[in-house]
Formats: structure tokens, C-alpha cells, sequence
């Protein structure tokens, strides 16, 4: 009877001692992993850095300007001091009519001695005409229209609504062309052309594409 009891005492025992283990293994995780689970993640905090300058760092030489401070005046006469002007008395006399440009050229001014060099006398100097402003511009005037009198004629309509529906297609060919009406026996006829050209070798160039293009004209002048 008593050799039963200590066997069932053993038995016991090691139930308790493992039932215990078990009970110190369990507590062991919960303790290190629950934390670990139910933590929140932490935010990262940044750190902002911020530097205020001293006031030893700003130079005492540097000078702001404040809409209190006066600008410097300058008087821009005094940068011109050697500067040769013109005398007053040649404004009332008849030379002073003439244009500027004109006085200009007919002033004589000092030549500047280069050695080795014998300058010629005055006698063998010429003065160089002065043509008319007038008269150049007058004559590129006249070179100006002469260059821009040859257009290509492509037709003549009645009909605004053709002479229109050509355009467009010259134009989306990429021709430069305009219409012009003009009035014959009281009706108006639009006529097709393309230019106006510098000359008449260019207006035959762009002739000859327009045949290329199944189109026809005639070069007249403008």
C-alpha cells in the first residue's frame, strides 16, 4: 500500500513540474512578445535646424539704402565741360538755315601730326558733294515701286465664290495670293494673283510651279 502512494506521489509530481515549466514558459513569451505586438510604432521626429545670425556678423561698412536716404545729384552738364559747342552768332546769320549735317561736313577740324608723315597742302584738299537727301530718297522710291510691279494673273471671275475657292487653294498649297475686284460695264470681276514679285525673272520661277500644279497665269505688271 505504501509502495502504491509513493509511486502515485511521483507521478504527481512530475505532473506539477511540468504543468509549472509549462506555466513559467507561457508567462516568459507572453511577457517579451505581447509588448512587441501591441506597441506603436513610433514617429520619426525631425529635428529642424534654425540659425540666427549674429549681429557681429553683419559688416559695419555695409550701408542699406532706406527710401529716407537722398540719391547723390549729378549735374550731367559737368561731364560735358570739354565738349565744343556751336556759336550763337551762327544762328542769325544765314548759314545757320542750313542743315546741320551740311555744317558738320563743311567744318574744318585740326589734323593730328604723325611722324614721318608730310601732310599736303591745303590747295590739293577737296571737299567731297554732299548729295541732297531728298533726291535719294526720291530715287529709292522710285527703284522701290519699279521692283514690286510684277504679279502673276491666274484668272478672272464673275463669280466671287470661284475666285474665292481657288484662293484657298493656293493659299493651302502654301502660294502667297490675293483677289482683286474690279468693276468693267458696271459688273464686278475678281481677279486671282499671286505676288507682287521684285522682279520678273522671280515671277516666272513661281510661274513655272504653278504649272506643275495644273495652274496657269499670265505675268502682268500691277
Amino acid at each position: 500500500m505504501t509502495k502504491n502512494i509513493s509511486e502515485e506521489e511521483l507521478l504527481l509530481r512530475k505532473r506539477a513540474r511540468r504543468r509549472l515549466l509549462g506555466a513559467i514558459t507561457l508567462v516568459i513569451i507572453a511577457v517579451i512578445i505581447l509588448p512587441m505586438i501591441f506597441d506603436e510604432p513610433k514617429q520619426e521626429q525631425y529635428e529642424i535646424d534654425i540659425r540666427i545670425p549674429s549681429e557681429d556678423m553683419i559688416s559695419d561698412s555695409t550701408h542699406l539704402l532706406l527710401p529716407t536716404d537722398e540719391l547723390p545729384i549729378v549735374d550731367p552738364y559737368e561731364e560735358i565741360d570739354s565738349i565744343k559747342r556751336l556759336p550763337a552768332e551762327s544762328l542769325d546769320s544765314p548759314q545757320g538755315n542750313k542743315n546741320f549735317s551740311e555744317m558738320l561736313m563743311e567744318q574744318e577740324y585740326a589734323a593730328i601730326p604723325i611722324p614721318g608723315y608730310k601732310p599736303l597742302p591745303d590747295r590739293n584738299r577737296t571737299k567731297i558733294p554732299v548729295k541732297n537727301k531728298t533726291e535719294v530718297v526720291a530715287k529709292n522710291k522710285e527703284v522701290g515701286s519699279v521692283a514690286s510691279e510684277f504679279v502673276v494673273q491666274l484668272g478672272a471671275f464673275s463669280d466671287h465664290a470661284k475666285a474665292k475657292q481657288q484662293l484657298q487653294q493656293l493659299v493651302f498649297n502654301g502660294i502667297r495670293a490675293y483677289t482683286e475686284t474690279i468693276k468693267i460695264d458696271n459688273n464686278e470681276i475678281t481677279r486671282v494673283r499671286i505676288g507682287p514679285f521684285p522682279t520678273r525673272g522671280i515671277a516666272e520661277s513661281e510661274l513655272v510651279k504653278l504649272k506643275k500644279l495644273g495652274m496657269d497665269g499670265v505675268i502682268t505688271s500691277r
